[in-house]
């Protein structure tokens, strides 16, 4: 079958707790004589499940503590726990009155495990299951007669179907919901022209650099001449022309483990580790040498840039870095355009390419 969600690491938590919880109600109702020979419960078919639920809810904890959520060994654990509790809660319901077993509620929690993983489908199939296990338990256990335990049938049936169906239909709205939710987000967070994070991103990872209290790069990007590039080509090329740097410079961030974001405009920004400073020039020419003779609809031309290079402290705000950052890129279209600028002590240096 074809996972449609996949496991989710709190929802798996959630449920192994409720394992355990059904676990020691279990033991206590089974293993206390009291109860046991008040409710004439065989001890020894429910020891069989006892040690077989300790192993696997064991291995499931270990799984859920140390092996990534995404792994193959913690899907297959999590994914195995609803056919676990499928076999669990119809093997205490046989042990514990059948038709009539307070164990039946497991059920409704079993119905709910699968509807969050396989959405309408996991709803059907557990509902389908349950009702064969039920009917089976009714009909070749109990000995069919139509009595009180007919009504129980029924009733229960009947809920269970119900909850089927409003389960898959509030998870349905909950996954639209979800999905809206993170288109939105997305959305507002991404240049739709570019494809790069956006303004309002820059400013957010900015302050998660700042709040991260290391020193880090910050590097205003501005196309040279993109106005006469508009002028002489046309918007649809100036768009294109857009669409080309943003793959240059997000390729060129991505080299220093760092980040690119459109500013606005023909102006981007990129912020990186301190440590690739050194190597800072070598990447930048390298971006610049990818926008040399590009081909947009069928016209060949070159771009270039300018780089002001500010260094980010702990000390600063994020408006006094990017201020600094800004006046160091105006510093290299005074110096003619086509070169980097970059922040040294007190001073600062023209790097041109």
């Amino acid at each position: 079958m074809m996972l449609r969600y996949g496991p989710d690491h709190k929802t798996e938590m959630f449920f192994s707790l409720l394992r355990w919880i059904f676990l020691a109600i279990a033991a206590i109702i089974f293993y206390i004589p009291s109860f046991r020979h008040m409710l004439s419960l065989e001890l020894r078919a429910f020891s069989y499940l006892f040690w077989m639920g300790l192993i696997y809810m064991s291995i499931t904890q270990v799984c859920l503590r140390w092996y990534k959520q995404k792994g193959r060994i913690f899907t297959t654990i999590t994914y195995a726990g609803v056919l676990f509790d499928f076999v669990a809660a119809i093997w205490l319901m046989i042990l514990t009155g059948g038709v009539t077993s307070f164990f039946f509620p497991v059920a409704y929690l079993i119905v709910m495990h699968a509807t969050i993983y396989w959405g309408k489908r996991g709803s059907f199939i557990s509902v389908t299951g349950i009702i064969c296990g039920y009917v089976f338990i009714y009909f070749y256990l109990e000995q069919y007669q139509y009595d009180d335990k007919t009504f129980f049938l029924c009733l229960n049936l009947s809920f269970l179907v119900l909850l089927g169906l409003l389960g898959s239909m509030l998870v349905a709205r909950e996954r639209q919901h979800h999905s809206e939710k993170m288109w939105f987000q997305e959305a507002a967070l991404h240049d739709y022209l570019s494809g790069l994070p956006n303004h309002r991103a820059f400013q957010e990872e900015l302050q998660d650099s700042i709040y991260a209290k290391k020193p880090f790069l910050l590097i205003m990007c501005d196309l040279d001449h993109f106005k006469a590039i508009n002028d002489q080509y046309g918007h649809v090329v100036g768009d294109d022309v857009i669409k080309h740097v943003a793959v240059v410079l997000k390729d060129c961030a991505h080299l220093a483990k760092g980040q690119a974001f459109r500013y606005g405009g023909e102006e981007f920004s990129l912020l990186m580790p301190l440590k690739c400073k050194d190597r800072l020039r070598e990447l930048l020419k390298e971006a610049g040498s990818r926008l040399q003779n590009i081909t947009i609809l069928d016209h060949t031309f070159s771009v270039t840039m300018s780089f002001g290079v500010a260094i980010g402290t702990v000390n600063q705000t994020a408006q006094e870095i990017v201020k600094e950052a800004d006046d160091l890129l105006y510093e290299a279209k005074e110096a003619g355009r086509n070169c980097m600028v970059i922040q040294n002590q007190k001073n600062y240096e023209v790097v041109g390419f």
